[in-house]
């Protein structure tokens, strides 16, 4: 909310598929300038994670103490030489989900679902900052972020400095038995403690759902800054509607605790 004070907008959730994350953008504003000014390329990040300096760091505002702090191991693949840690808060991406393209920008949102869900607009969206006069759903009835769990070991659920991985879907249901679907195959780890995970396919794009270690709910902020605890059970029709920011549902207050 610093941030959209200052910019006029929130954060984009991500300059390309891996590195640059709103994670990143904020940490001018969570005491954390000397980190930020450690980053490769500002807000470009083009040539990938200061792995020594930034991304080893893990960020006590973004890591919930009901679970356990985990990290992205080093490896041969995108110059990840260091391991990574991971966090636990996740921004709004959205009632449907990404898709890689091949040229161009790397993500788009996918505009229809199989079961015929139509895209109705995020609060974070690739590589530009949504203002707040575009959420004509309403303030107070559209998520900004929730939660995640951090995966074990190369799973790539909770790995905020990765683009896919800093945002949540709400076309899956908090904490559901549904797989989340991951762009890489060497990044979904479906084995406990992790939850189920699948690869993308040609019906179903990238996206994670909200998580948690709390039994029964999860945590969410909305886009006014308020905090509530939503029930696990919620409709399905009014969790997707909370998640977009332009589709004109109605919806019963009765969603927040």
């Amino acid at each position: 909310m610093l941030y959209e004070d200052i910019e006029k907008a929130f954060p984009p959730s991500n300059w390309g598929c891996c590195w640059g994350t709103w994670q990143a953008a904020i940490l001018d504003y969570i005491e954390q300038a000397n980190v930020h000014y450690k980053l490769l390329g500002k807000l470009t990040y083009s040539s990938g994670p200061n792995l020594r300096s930034v991304s080893v760091l893990r960020l006590e505002i973004a890591t919930c103490p009901s679970d356990e702090p985990r990290v992205f191991p080093a490896h041969g693949v995108d110059r990840i030489s260091l391991p990574m840690a991971k966090h636990n808060m996740v921004v709004n991406y959205g009632n449907t989900g990404l898709t890689p393209v091949q040229s161009g920008k790397d993500y788009r949102y996918v505009e229809t679902m199989p079961d015929g869900s139509v895209y109705t607009g995020a609060p974070f969206t690739p590589y530009d900052g949504v203002p707040l006069s575009h959420i004509t759903d309403g303030l107070s009835k559209t998520m900004m972020l929730s939660e995640t769990i951090q995966g074990n070991g190369e799973d790539t659920r909770g790995l905020t400095w990765w683009g896919d991985g800093a945002g949540f879907s709400t076309y899956l249901s908090p904490n559901t038995n549904e797989p989340d679907r991951i762009f890489r195959i060497f990044a979904c780890k479906p084995e406990e403690p992790n939850p189920p995970c699948a690869q993308i396919s040609a019906d179903f794009p990238s996206m994670y759902a909200a998580r948690s270690r709390h039994p029964g709910v999860v945590n969410a902020a909305m886009c006014d800054g308020s905090v509530h605890t939503i029930s696990d059970s919620i409709d399905l029709f009014v969790w997707r509607a909370m998640g977009s920011t332009e589709g004109a549902e109605i919806i019963d207050e009765g969603f927040k605790n």
